[in-house]
C-alpha cells in the first residue's frame, strides 16, 4: 500500500472515531403543560316539592242570584243596612246582558234572598234593618214593597250567623254560617270552618258537618244540593260546582274561568240540572250541573 493511500486510511477512521465520541445533543424540553384546577361543581340543592295551592278562606258571599221559572235571571248585591244599598239587576237571555231593575220604591236596605218563583220575589232588610221584602211583577224590571213574604219564608241574615228563619220561624243553626240556600222544607248552610251542613224537615234537625274546603257559597233546588268552590286547589283559575251526595261533596264539574274578589260569587239552579255560576264579571251557564259550561 503506498504512503499517500495509507494517509487517506488514517485520516478516515480519525474522523469515525471523533464522530462517535462526539455527544448527540440533548433533546429540547418540552415546555411544561400549565395545568388549570379544575373547580369542582357547585352542590346544588335538591328540587323542594312545590305546596300544593291553598284555596283561600271563606268569606260571606256578598251577591245573591235566581232563576225564575220564566227563564229570566235576577241577580243582585246584598248592601249593608246602614251603607251601601243593594242593586238588582234582570237578564232575559241567559246572563247574556243584563238590565237594572227599579227599586226606588221597594224600601230594601239590604237583600237577605232572592227566590226562586214565576214572579221576583225577595226577603230584605227596611230602613230600620228590620226583615221585610218586595216582589216584581215584570221579571225584575220594577220592583215594591210588600211584606207578604217575611212570615213563612227562609231567610238568612249575616248580621246573625247562628240563627235561620225557616218556615216556622227563627231556629239556631249548629255553626256559625256564611250563607245559606233554601227549597222547601229542605236547606244548605256553608258554615264558616270550611264545612256544609243540610237539612230536610224545616231545620228540626241538621246534618253532620261535611268538609267542603274551598267552598265559596251554597245553593238548594228540586234536584238537590250544590257547592260552589274555588277552583285553586285543582289548577283551575276560576270557580267549580259540585253537587253533595251521600254526605259527601262529589268531585267538581268543569273549572269556569273567572277572576273575582272574595265574596263577589252567587249560585242559582233550576232543578233540572240548569246551573248558573256568577263569580267577578262572569256569568257561566251549565246544563248538566256544572260538569260542562257553555
Amino acid at each position: 500500500m503506498g504512503v499517500g493511500l495509507l494517509g487517506v486510511v488514517v485520516l478516515v477512521l480519525s474522523a469515525l472515531a471523533l464522530t462517535q465520541h462526539r455527544g448527540t445533543p440533548p433533546a429540547a424540553e418540552s415546555p411544561s403543560e400549565t395545568r388549570t384546577p379544575t373547580e369542582s361543581p357547585e352542590p346544588t340543592a335538591s328540587a323542594t316539592p312545590s305546596a300544593e295551592p291553598e284555596a283561600p278562606a271563606a268569606v260571606a258571599p256578598t251577591r245573591h242570584l235566581t232563576q225564575l221559572t220564566t227563564g229570566t235571571l235576577i241577580r243582585s248585591t246584598t248592601g249593608e243596612c246602614g251603607g251601601n244599598a243593594p242593586t238588582v239587576e234582570f237578564s232575559t237571555d241567559a246572563g247574556a246582558t243584563w238590565a237594572a231593575g227599579d227599586t226606588s220604591t221597594a224600601g230594601a236596605s239590604q237583600v237577605l234572598r232572592l227566590l226562586s218563583g214565576d214572579i221576583g220575589q225577595a226577603v230584605t232588610l227596611d230602613a230600620t234593618c228590620a226583615p221585610s221584602g218586595m216582589w216584581s211583577f215584570s221579571e225584575g224590571a220594577a220592583w215594591e214593597q210588600t211584606a207578604d213574604l217575611v212570615a213563612g219564608s227562609w231567610y238568612f241574615n249575616p248580621g246573625a250567623p247562628t240563627t235561620v228563619h225557616a218556615p216556622a220561624g227563627d231556629v239556631p243553626l249548629p255553626c256559625t254560617a256564611l250563607a245559606l240556600s233554601a227549597y222547601e222544607t229542605t236547606a244548605i248552610a256553608l258554615c264558616d270552618d270550611a264545612t256544609v251542613v243540610t237539612t230536610a224537615d224545616n231545620a228540626a234537625t241538621w246534618s253532620a258537618p261535611v268538609p267542603a274546603p274551598g267552598a265559596l257559597t251554597v245553593h238548594a233546588a228540586a234536584d238537590g244540593f250544590r257547592v260552589m268552590l274555588d277552583g285553586t286547589a285543582a289548577q283551575c283559575a276560576g270557580v267549580q260546582v259540585a253537587a253533595l251526595a251521600d254526605g259527601a261533596v262529589a268531585p267538581a264539574g268543569a273549572c269556569l274561568a273567572a277572576e273575582y274578589a272574595p265574596g263577589d260569587v252567587a249560585l242559582a239552579a233550576g232543578g233540572d240540572g240548569t246551573v248558573v255560576a256568577w263569580a267577578g264579571d262572569v256569568v257561566g251557564r251549565s246544563a248538566d250541573g256544572g260538569a260542562n259550561w257553555g
